[in-house]
């Protein structure tokens, strides 16, 4: 007995030495003065190992395969490439700001310098192979960096943080800033171009938190979906998007929404305390190139399409105070419409439970203050929403998003200060008003670089010509 107790004892010592040994290991932290240094460690550790910037850094080469652990450390990134191609499972990316690079210089095919400009997603261009097990976890990054996408380079869709996720993949997001303007043929998305892009069998399963898009989104094409935090998903999409916000302009050819442009698979989807402000516009004769026929859906202020029988999607507790303008071909082979939540699904079930919207939509165009007044809408309802709005989103950072380990809980989430209304199904009926007589100030979101670059040619379509301008009786956000 004393014998086996003796080899037990040793077994317990020998464990709790050898413990804290590989939990200092795995914690050992890398300083990096420079990207190039860094680019370096990576591509010796294989894509892992765990860093930590110590300096601001000009980035002007992509990270090829990254899975390990990237702290900016509250510094700046100056980029004039994308920062990492491929993200994979476990990765930990968080706590820079993104600048481009005022060094950048670039050539026409002539040889002769001209301004530079970002064709590719500023921070990640693809996402792929991550699970709840060993989900991507990205925090506290503010991304200032316009980018376009046109044939004449490629076809990838763009993202102000993710350009397009492949495969299954799970993904945590805390504390993300978009305030770039950006700009490509298909999908287009404040923090993600597009989702599942490879298959429509993939599946995105997302937790995000404290999301903010400021930038102006445009996809210019016929198939075009635009979404102030995601574009388009091509395959299914599950998990909760909280205190998610989107104050810039969403301009697509084919479905554009406030925070979700497409979802084409199966959803199962709680977006809750969202609010969306901006101009919406699905305007299929605004933009130049191939066929537009397609473009028949329209413009949303928080997802413009969901694509399955079997979705669940319930928005809860969100604001919408935004212009949407949906425009039809005047042949009529192209039909949108508008919505405040969701202007088309197909069949599934879209739940919209104590939210507050703009009363009167479609409101665009010089008819925008007879056509409000008509439904009762006075300028104080318009008061009373941007004060929810602003109040929505000064208490954002109180919401943290779930990390998968523990498995998320199924109890209900818990009660926001969200006004009472009451519940519809989109496309439904006016909800109740909310009280007026409220001021408040423009929100403190608004801080958007002074300075930005110049699009691409205008056959891209991401060029000056295209108008994103609404003309309103009144100013709407």
């Amino acid at each position: 007995m004393k014998k086996t107790l003796s080899i037990v004892i040793a077994i317990a010592m020998i464990a709790a030495m050898l413990l804290p040994m590989s939990i200092f290991a795995s914690a050992e932290v890398t300083e990096v003065t420079s990207w190039q240094d860094f680019v370096l460690l990576v591509s010796d550790s294989l894509g892992e190992g765990n860093y930590k910037l110590t300096a601001d850094v000009y980035c002007d080469q992509s990270i090829e395969g990254f899975f390990g652990t990237f702290d900016g450390n509250g510094h700046t990134v100056y980029i004039s490439s994308t920062m990492f191609m491929d993200v994979g499972a476990g990765a930990v990316i968080k706590n820079f700001t993104t600048e481009q690079d005022p060094n950048a210089v670039a050539t026409d095919a002539d040889g002769n310098p001209v301004e530079f400009k970002m064709y590719a997603s500023p921070i990640i261009d693809l996402v792929s192979g991550s699970t709840e097990d060993m989900p991507i976890i990205l925090e506290n990054i503010t991304n200032n960096v316009d980018a376009y996408m046109t044939k004449e380079y490629n076809q990838d869709p763009i993202g102000g943080i993710i350009g397009r996720t492949t495969g299954d993949n799970a993904i945590v997001m805390n504390n993300l800033v978009n305030n770039g303007d950006l700009c490509a043929d298909d999908q287009t998305g404040g923090i993600i171009g597009n989702a599942c892009h490879n298959s429509d069998t993939e599946n995105l399963i997302i937790r995000a938190a404290n999301v903010v898009n400021n930038g102006k989104i445009s996809a210019v094409k016929k198939n075009g979906y635009g979404g102030g935090i995601i574009g388009n998903v091509n395959g299914s999409i599950s998990g909760t998007l909280d205190y998610c916000f989107n104050f810039g302009d969403v301009s697509a050819a084919h479905d554009a929404g406030g925070i979700i442009g497409d979802i084409n698979g199966n959803a199962d989807l709680t977006i809750s305390n969202c609010a969306v402000k901006g101009t919406i516009s699905n305007n299929p004769d605004k933009f130049t190139g191939e066929d537009k026929t397609s473009a028949k859906y329209g413009a949303a202020g928080i997802i413009a399409r969901s694509n399955s029988a079997t979705s669940v999607i319930n928005i809860e507790n969100c604001v919408v105070s935004a212009t949407l303008k949906a425009d039809a071909k005047e042949d009529g082979s192209a039909k949108a419409s508008t919505d405040p939540f969701n202007v088309w699904t197909n069949g599934g079930l879209v739940n919209v439970k104590d939210c507050i919207y703009l009363h009167g939509m479609p409101v665009y165009g010089e008819q925008a203050f007879a056509a409000l007044s008509s439904n009762g809408f006075t300028t104080n309802d318009q008061v009373a929403i941007n004060a929810k709005v602003d109040e929505m989103f000064a208490a954002k950072n109180n919401a943290v998003a779930d990390t998968f380990v523990p498995p998320v809980s199924d109890d209900p989430a818990d009660e926001t200060d969200a006004p009472a209304g009451d519940e519809t199904t989109a496309g439904g009926d006016v909800t109740t008003k909310p009280a007026g007589n409220t001021t408040t100030a423009k929100p403190a979101d608004s801080n958007k670089p002074a300075t930005t670059t110049a699009a691409p040619a205008e056959k891209s379509g991401c060029g000056s010509s295209i108008s994103l301008a609404i003309v309103a009786a009144f100013a709407v956000g």
